[in-house]
């Protein structure tokens, strides 16, 4: 088919489909000669699919990109697109309904923006540039809370927590993500329906895993304390 016929089947612009085609989301057409060129079908498909992950999982097109070079099967791409979908409204759910200035936040959480750039170094927090202005997205202030009932309880500098103590659950954190993750997609590529994967990222599934990673938390704590006072006394 030509352009015109593929920008009507799809819903885009003939524009658009030439900045997908020069951005690399989709491969260059056919050429019948320097004028035309030709699209078969697997054009709308993967049009449809990246437009999803735009509206859907309001994914940039840097990681869709990547999404279409690392997963080259369509069928694994609308597994991704659904459980992504999914994840983007549980935590439009859970989280604030907006984003936050930085300036806002500093007003908000007596944040210094000194402390705020530590925080950011340290991959706590990962602010976007809107028009020149810092934002922070709803589970950067849900850390932010976090932080500030932190410091309140006494997690301060002063009483042994410094702020790059923070990289600890930064790496743990990321570890566990793609554990996780690498774990859902090979149940997906055994034939987990996506749906059923819902209840892992909804409000009641991530308690259930808190929990569990809390007590196991506490239980790898009291062994490595008695680890080390066992140290102490063979050293006195």
């Amino acid at each position: 088919m030509k352009i015109q016929k593929l920008a009507a089947r799809t819903g885009v612009s003939k524009s658009t489909i030439h900045y997908y085609i020069e951005k690399g989301l989709l491969p260059r057409p056919k050429k019948a000669n320097r004028t035309i060129a030709y699209y078969d079908e697997s054009y709308i498909d993967r049009i449809r699919l990246i437009r999803g992950f735009q509206e859907r999982a309001f994914l940039p097109l840097s990681r869709i990109k990547q999404l279409l070079k690392t997963v080259p099967d369509n069928g694994m791409l609308e597994n991704i697109l659904v459980i992504s979908a999914q994840y983007t409204g549980w935590v439009t759910d859970a989280a604030p309904a907006g984003p936050m200035y930085e300036a806002e936040a500093i007003r908000s959480f007596g944040i210094s923006r000194r402390t705020l750039a530590r925080l950011e170094r340290l991959g706590v927090i990962s602010p976007e540039v809107n028009r020149g202005r810092r934002v922070y997205q709803p589970e950067d202030v849900e850390i932010l809370k976090v932080l500030v009932r932190m410091s309140e309880r006494g997690f301060t500098p002063k009483q042994g927590w410094p702020t790059e103590a923070l990289s600890i659950y930064v790496n743990a954190a990321q570890q566990l993500a793609e554990k996780e993750v690498a774990q859902l997609f090979n149940r997906m590529r055994e034939g987990l329906d996506p749906k059923d994967a819902q209840s892992l990222f909804n409000e009641t599934g991530e308690d259930v895993l808190l929990n569990l990673f809390l007590w196991m938390r506490r239980k790898a704590m009291r062994k490595e304390f008695g680890k080390r006072v066992r140290k102490l006394k063979k050293r006195t």
